[in-house]
């Protein structure tokens, strides 16, 4: 029974999580006056009365990085919700508006990482000079265990003298859903497809692996994709 609660709680946290913005303040107002509360900022930063259609009256105003001066050029968020867990690994919609105010490529953009680090599980890139919605959507398979993970706007660069500048608004971060240790197929269901797949892979029937099917394949996280694996789904979750 003690195992069958914690089944159902971890199900519940991860439930809870899914569908909701993990970004506070998206779109760096509040109650229509300009904020930038809950962003970190390295160089400089402000709120500008400009705002894509339906997000508002305020946006992010952002100075780029300088190799000479102030760099990187990012405002960050730590998502506490975004957190590695062993046997489960989120699905992410990263998306957002961006618009470049000089006609120069700086590389802005938006991503999900580590900015002490600098290593990042998501980006998208954008230079328009106009407002842009950008999203992607991704299976972080990278999560590390005990690394806090932002939402990054970054400015770009510029390696001499001057100043470039770009504007976010709507910045989203959302679990949409979560793949399970053993759903190889990534289904949402684990079943018998799901063990004949791990069978297959482990009598070299399906000898090219994508990185998803190595990680849902290897159920005991072991490294390695074998009988050892289809042992606990046979066995199933609710007996000892």
């Amino acid at each position: 029974m003690k195992r069958l609660l914690n089944i159902l709680t971890g199900t519940l946290v991860l439930s809870l999580a899914l569908s909701q913005n993990l970004v506070l303040n998206p779109g760096f107002e509040n109650e229509s006056l300009p904020s930038l509360d809950n962003w970190e900022v390295n160089c400089f930063a402000e709120s500008v009365q400009d705002a894509p259609a339906g997000e508002g009256d305020w946006s992010l105003r952002l100075e780029s990085g300088n190799y000479q001066g102030c760099f990187p050029g990012q405002a960050t968020q730590l998502l506490p919700e975004l957190h590695y867990v062993s046997d489960h690994v989120p699905v992410v919609s990263l998306a957002g508006w961006i618009k470049v105010e000089e006609n120069i490529p700086l590389l802005s953009g938006i991503g999900i990482g580590d900015p002490v680090s600098g290593d990042l599980l998501m980006s998208i890139p954008s230079d328009a000079i106009e407002w842009t919605y950008v999203e992607a959507v991704d299976t972080l398979l990278n999560l590390s265990p005990g690394t806090g993970y932002h939402a990054i706007l970054d400015a770009g660069a510029i390696g001499g003298p001057g100043v470039g500048h770009t504007r976010f608004d709507g910045i989203s971060v959302i679990i949409t859903q979560f793949f399970q240790k053993g759903d190889v197929n990534a289904d949402g269901n684990i079943n018998i497809i799901d063990i004949v797949a791990i069978v297959s892979i482990i009598l070299g029937f399906q000898e090219i692996l994508s990185p998803y099917e190595l990680w849902a394949g290897d159920v005991n996280a072991d490294g390695d994709i074998n009988i050892l694996d289809i042992i606990p789904l046979v066995i199933g979750p609710f007996k000892e």
